[in-house]
């Protein structure tokens, strides 16, 4: 399977419009398994981060730019050639800090992206030198397992699942 980004139509974020996102393998729309991969790309001094989290790990990876991630209320700053590891159920979010788009590819092992389920935070974007929110985990009851995970009482959530 070969894809190319400029093939697949832009997508925009749901909890927050500065986003545009392209799946670039998901089994529900490529002839994939196991892996969901794609791009997407925040745009200049986008400001605040978009909280989330969900039952799936993901893996970063900074194409072009300069931003923050945060990965369980821990800021780092990221530029081309970064990797960021995310574990299942932490909270986390991106920012760009610089003058041109931070694009960074992302990746699930999972069958589709509508396997991932979205949990924001009740108030999604947080000031850019603020810590987020450290829960254990996020407050989404994880079917494939079986448990619930645990929630961080000062946060509301809203579960999201993508199309």
């Amino acid at each position: 399977m070969v894809v190319h980004e400029s093939d697949v139509e832009p997508e925009r974020g749901v909890q927050d419009d500065r986003l545009v996102w392209r799946t670039l393998l998901s089994g529900d729309r490529t002839a994939t398994a196991g892996i969901t991969a794609g791009v997407v790309e925040l745009a200049p001094d986008s400001g605040p981060v978009v909280v989330h989290c969900h039952d799936a790990a993901e893996v970063y990876y900074v194409i072009d730019g300069a931003g923050v991630v945060t990965v369980d209320g821990e800021r780092h700053r990221v530029r081309s050639g970064t990797s960021v590891y995310i574990p299942p159920g932490v909270w986390h979010g991106a920012s760009n800090t610089g003058a041109t788009p931070l694009r960074i590819f992302y990746a699930f092992a999972v069958d589709s992206f509508a396997d991932v389920e979205y949990t924001y935070a009740s108030v999604p974007r947080l000031p850019p030198n603020s810590k987020t929110p450290r829960p254990d985990r996020c407050a989404l009851f994880h079917a494939r397992s079986g448990r619930r995970s645990r929630s961080h009482r000062a946060v509301r959530s809203a579960s999201v699942r993508h199309p």
